[in-house]
């Protein structure tokens, strides 16, 4: 079974509940949800962790630049994220596995349909193998 772990800022409960609502059916993936106090404080580490430990693929939900509540924590986040992507790709796993999302607006023009087609296509890739040696 596909397993996806999410990191969202709290100031994105809401909407984030609203998207993954979404994401029903007898192929939604396994969730994992972990809430931050902003996507700012989500380290490098922890993306690769949730790999490491069971995840298929890391999602993190965050504010718009501009409008995080903590002024610079969405440049962090997206910072952070390119930096793990780099390093999945240099160790030659899929960089799609970690992306993240900046949903303004809950509807499909604002972010769920690109959420949901990047579940499509990374539950396409397969699990990773977390038991070869």
């Amino acid at each position: 079974m596909f397993e996806l772990a999410i990191f969202y800022c709290q100031h994105q409960t809401d909407r984030m509940m609203q998207v993954l609502s979404t994401l029903n059916g007898s192929s939604a993936p396994k969730i994992r949800k972990v809430a931050l106090p902003c996507s700012g404080k989500l380290e490098v580490s922890f993306l690769l962790k949730a790999l490491e430990n069971g995840a298929d693929a890391v999602a993190i939900f965050g504010c718009p630049e501009g409008e995080c509540h903590y002024f610079v924590g969405s440049t962090r986040a997206k910072n952070r994220v390119r930096y793990a992507r780099r390093i999945l790709g240099d160790i030659g796993l899929e960089e799609e596995r970690v992306r993240r999302f900046v949903l303004a607006d809950p509807t499909p023009a604002g972010g769920v349909g690109s959420l949901t087609e990047w579940v499509s296509k990374v539950g396409s890739m397969g699990g990773l193998n977390k038991n070869a040696k």
